[in-house]
């Protein structure tokens, strides 16, 4: 169903600046998520889909209550115009992703860049990588107590994102629609995984291993499996050099592309319009589903 105003005009092309943001009713968003294709954590409240030539993100309508599955696109929606009526490749539903959350969240070198052209001294910023890059390592060469291990195997795991690259092997194509893909509104373009926070429990998947040696493939995995087996990087020479590569990465990632964590915050992606009736003039409102 076309969802635009009339009355308002089309605008120009340079005025569109996004995919545009549609609308879903419930019907539709239960049958995804009870559709077993992919296993959802929860029924989603908007997601990014493609469908007959139009892409972009959906919202769940605020007053829709029928029970047949509906979609309304807007015009800037459309990337492709196919003749009617559409074949039936084209009217399949494709699940991009699933709205989700990222704590904490971070300021980009975008956001940086634009700090720093309204007067935020460079001084600033290097406080800030300075802080940052002693965070990242300070974990990774804590070795003086053998408790402190744990740490050291916390840090490990969390600077591979091994539970990330565990689950990408285990979810295959279907990374984007499972919602593991941070950077999920730019197709083609390669996101990084989101972290796993403070949990570093075993997720009991698939591995990638040597079929010669049976060991981990990664450098991160294979670290950290060292460590978990009760390995000291000051008694184990091979743990040790793997150690000193996995810093030497730690730093370059985290220079080339830097960003500042920011403490007590989240990342979400915003929707316009109103939602439910319950966000006025000026307001945000944070739906947790």
């Amino acid at each position: 169903m076309p969802l635009h105003d009339s009355s308002q005009g089309k605008l120009s092309t340079e005025q569109i600046l996004t995919d545009g943001c549609g609308l879903i009713n419930e019907a539709a968003l239960t049958k995804i998520y009870c559709s077993g294709i992919v296993a959802l954590a929860h029924r989603p409240f908007a997601v990014q889909i493609r469908n007959g030539g139009k892409k972009g993100m959906s919202m769940q309508h605020p007053n829709d209550t029928s029970i047949i599955p509906c979609i309304w696109n807007r015009p800037s929606q459309t990337k492709i115009n196919y003749p009617s009526p559409l074949g039936r490749a084209h009217r399949i539903l494709e699940l991009l992703s699933p709205e989700h959350v990222i704590i904490p969240s971070h300021l980009t070198k975008q956001t940086i860049n634009n700090l720093s052209h309204n007067g935020v001294p460079h001084t600033v910023f290097i406080a800030l990588m300075k802080t940052e890059l002693e965070a990242l390592i300070q974990p990774l060469t804590d070795w003086r107590h053998s408790h402190s291990m744990v740490t050291v195997a916390k840090a490990v795991y969390q600077a591979g994102r091994i539970g990330g690259a565990r689950l990408q092997r285990v979810a295959g194509g279907s990374i984007k629609a499972l919602g593991l893909s941070r950077n999920f509104h730019h197709d083609g373009v390669e996101g990084d995984v989101t972290p796993d926070g403070d949990d570093i429990t075993d997720l009991g998947v698939p591995m990638g291993r040597s079929k010669f040696s049976e060991g981990p493939l990664s450098l991160y995995e294979n670290a950290y499996e060292l460590i978990l087996a009760g390995f000291h990087p000051l008694t184990l020479e091979f743990l040790y050099d793997k150690m000193k590569n996995i810093i030497k990465k730690a730093m370059d990632s985290s220079v080339r592309s830097f960003r500042i964590r920011v403490p007590e915050s989240l990342e979400a992606y915003i929707l316009p319009g109103r939602c439910c009736h319950i966000s006025g003039h000026d307001e945000l409102i944070f739906i947790c589903c």
